[in-house]
C-alpha cells in the first residue's frame, strides 16, 4: 500500500539482544508524526461513552508497534523473568492447556509452533505493563502501553470514518479478523490489510490494553494525548475489538474495559508504544 501521508514513516526494525542469542528478537515500530497535530476523538454516531467528540492536540511524536505483541515475543519475557505466565501456561491454573481441566484456551491451539505469530492472549493489564518495563530495561528505550488518545489517533490514521478504511462494513473482512471470518480463534498478525499508516490488526484479532483508567465519557479526559488516570478504579480501557466480536466493536472510536489484574481471557492482548525525545 503506497502511503503519501506525511504523518507516516516506514516501519523501523528494533533488535532486542539477549546474552543468549536464541532469546534475541526484533520488533517493528511505526513512527507517527503527532507533534503539532490534532485530531477529533470520539464519535457522535457511537455510544454515549464515545462522547463528546473533542479535539486532542499532541506536543510529541511516538512510535506504535506495527503489530500486536505476539506469543513468541511475549514468551521471551516470560522465560527471561520466570514470571507473568499467560493464564494458559500458569502452573496450577485450571485453564493451563496441558494440565488444566478447562478447555477455554485449547481451541486456540496456542502451543502449535505455527501459532507463535498470533497475538499473545491470557494476559492482564499488569502483565502488559510488566512486559513494557522489562523491554525498556533490555533495550534502553522507553516502551509503554499507548494512551487511549494515542491509540485512536494511530488507528484512525487521519480518517474521520467508522473504520480506518471507510464506512463500508462489507470491506471489514479485508482489514480485520472478527466473528464472521476468524474461524473462532486468533489469527497470525499482519495477515489482513493495514491501515493507511501501515499498522496491522488495529481492527479485530485481539482487544488491546491502553494505559487509561476507564471513565464513562470524555467530559473530563485530557486533551493533550496523555492517559486519563483515576486511582479509585481498577478498570482499564480496551480498544480494537477481537476475533470473537461483531463488526461494530472494531470501529476506531469503540471503547471497552476490564479490571486491570483480575481479567485474563482468550481475546485480549496489547500493542507497544515507544516514546520519542
Amino acid at each position: 500500500m503506497k502511503n503519501n501521508d506525511k504523518s507516516y514513516k516506514e516501519p523501523q526494525m528494533v533488535e532486542i539482544r539477549h546474552i543468549r542469542k536464541e532469546r534475541s528478537f526484533t520488533l517493528e515500530m511505526v513512527h507517527t508524526e503527532a507533534k503539532g497535530r490534532s485530531f477529533m476523538m470520539g464519535s457522535e454516531d457511537g455510544h454515549d461513552n464515545e462522547k463528546p467528540v473533542h479535539e486532542v492536540s499532541f506536543t510529541y511524536d511516538f512510535e506504535l508497534g506495527k503489530y500486536p505483541v505476539t506469543i513468541e515475543q511475549y514468551m521471551y519475557f516470560v522465560h527471561d523473568t520466570d514470571s507473568h505466565y499467560p493464564e494458559w501456561l500458569e502452573e496450577g491454573n485450571k485453564y493451563n492447556i496441558e494440565t488444566g481441566d478447562n478447555d477455554y484456551y485449547k481451541k486456540l491451539d496456542l502451543l502449535n509452533l505455527e501459532r507463535q505469530t498470533t497475538p499473545i492472549v491470557g494476559v492482564n493489564w499488569k502483565d502488559a505493563v510488566a512486559y513494557c518495563k522489562w523491554l525498556s530495561e533490555k533495550s534502553g528505550q522507553d516502551y509503554r502501553l499507548p494512551s487511549e488518545a494515542e491509540w485512536e489517533y494511530a488507528c484512525r490514521a487521519g480518517t474521520p470514518t467508522k473504520w480506518s478504511f471507510g464506512d463500508d462494513e462489507e470491506e471489514l473482512e479485508n482489514y480485520a479478523w472478527y466473528n464472521k471470518n476468524s474461524k473462532g480463534k486468533t489469527q497470525p498478525v499482519g495477515t489482513r490489510e493495514p491501515n493507511p499508516w501501515g499498522l496491522y490488526d488495529m481492527h479485530g484479532n485481539v482487544w488491546e490494553w491502553c494505559q487509561d483508567s476507564w471513565v464513562d465519557s470524555y467530559d473530563n479526559t485530557p486533551r493533550d494525548g496523555t492517559a486519563y488516570k483515576n486511582e479509585s478504579t481498577s478498570s482499564k480501557v480496551l480498544r480494537g475489538g477481537s476475533w470473537g466480536d461483531d463488526d461494530i466493536n472494531s470501529r476506531s472510536a469503540y471503547r471497552s474495559s476490564w479490571d486491570d489484574d483480575y481479567i485474563r481471557c482468550n481475546y485480549v492482548g496489547f500493542r507497544l508504544l515507544r516514546t520519542l525525545s
